[in-house]
């Protein structure tokens, strides 16, 4: 699986804009193929922080949504409201989740 962090900062005066956009497309962005999961995360230190988390099956979804228009619409929107631009991450998961629910804990 592949996961992909976005960290970004909203100008305060934007906030509920940015609020309100993610409640239109956060279903539809649930639903693209290949999406395993995603969430907007906010910053307990800081309400302004933002993340944007992406679970993806494998590269080659990523690389469709990439190239999608709804990929688009949200790299438009999410540049337009923060204060510097947006950092992304793309990482690999190393552990499989299975594999980690079978194996006997140290403490045990």
């Amino acid at each position: 699986m592949i996961t992909r962090i976005t960290k970004f900062q909203i100008n305060p005066e934007l906030h509920n804009q940015f609020g309100e956009f993610m409640n239109q497309f956060k279903d539809e962005l649930n639903s693209v193929e290949g999406c395993k999961h995603f969430d907007v995360l906010q910053d307990k230190e800081s309400e302004h922080n933002m993340f944007m988390f992406m679970i993806w099956e494998d590269d080659e979804f990523l690389e469709q949504f990439r190239k999608s228009e709804l990929n688009k619409i949200l790299k438009n929107k999410i540049e337009s409201v923060s204060k510097e631009e947006p950092v992304s991450w793309t990482v690999e998961t190393v552990f499989d989740p299975e594999e980690m629910k079978q194996q006997k804990s140290l403490f045990d």
